[in-house]
């Protein structure tokens, strides 16, 4: 319980305004494209998230190039890189990212989605400095959850694909700024020349 209040607060009461964000976030640290198997998406954006001056999290979305941003939770491949500053436990992380796909989809979605949630809390890691885990979903595959380089297993479902992505990037994430700047819609996390 004390994690799952912790990982709130440090969430919700560290909104970074654009200006801010420039400082703590350079889009270069995230490679131009993605590529898994049949999978070839182009960086849509980057994002970071701060708390007293520091970082918590800096995220990269990637989708394909002609995907329109109202149309990025439809059944369309994408994927999310997210490289994490802080410690967040598994169970935390389960039950805020729970609570979120509530907020962001119907009430009959969300019990739809119930018997995935066990699965979902054995594939989120408990997270420390350094960590990167990724997001992966493909059509008709599922969302693939890949810990430090490391498959940790897929979940199947359209429908959990846009439930997950959406407390990242659905009408209700768990930070507006952030999604807009992972979408490239704000000027901070739009895309630059990268690493390849």
């Amino acid at each position: 319980m004390f994690g799952k209040i912790l990982i709130t607060i440090l969430i919700s009461f560290s909104c970074v305004s654009p200006a801010w964000a420039r400082w703590h976030l350079d889009p270069r640290e995230f490679k131009s494209e993605f590529h898994a198997g049949a999978l070839d998406l182009k960086l849509r954006g980057v994002g970071v998230k701060t708390l007293f001056m520091m970082r918590l999290f800096v995220a990269a979305f990637y989708v394909m190039p002609q995907v329109q941003v109202n149309d990025v939770l439809n059944d369309v491949p994408k994927h999310l890189e997210v490289k994490f500053y802080t410690y967040i436990p598994s169970a935390a992380f389960t039950n805020y990212t729970i609570d979120r796909m509530k907020a962001n989809v119907s009430i009959e979605e969300f019990n739809g989605l119930r018997n995935r949630f066990k699965r979902m809390g054995e594939l989120f890691p408990n997270i420390v400095n350094g960590d990167v885990l990724t997001l992966t979903y493909e059509p008709g595959k599922g969302t693939t959850f890949v810990h430090n380089g490391m498959v940790r297993g897929s979940i199947e479902g359209a429908d959990f694909a846009k439930a997950i992505f959406a407390t990242w990037i659905g009408p209700k994430p768990f930070d507006h700024i952030l999604k807009n700047q992972v979408l490239g819609l704000d000027r901070v996390g739009q895309v630059m020349p990268s690493k390849q």
